[in-house]
């Protein structure tokens, strides 16, 4: 099933544990990519990888995707990796 909406962005999390979205590739819904960049944006540090004990940047892609039926609600988005 196709998705009510979709958002999926590059990003990178640096060596200081901080998470930046760095490329957006798809968006299907304006409210639903603008809760994720402030979900991004707010989320606590993150542990960064680490190669050979020392710590790395490292890049991913994120995708969120809201199921058909459901709709945004309120103010709050949670993003669960």
């Amino acid at each position: 099933d196709e998705p009510a909406a979709r958002v999926v962005y590059r990003y990178v999390v640096g060596t200081d544990g901080r998470a930046q979205l760095t490329e957006l590739i798809e968006s299907t819904d304006n409210r639903l990519r603008q809760r994720v960049v402030r979900a991004v944006k707010r989320a606590p540090l993150w542990a960064p990888a680490e190669r050979e004990g020392r710590a790395v940047e490292v890049e991913q892609v994120l995708i969120i995707e809201l199921p058909k039926g459901k709709r945004l609600r309120g103010k709050h988005f949670l993003i669960r990796l």
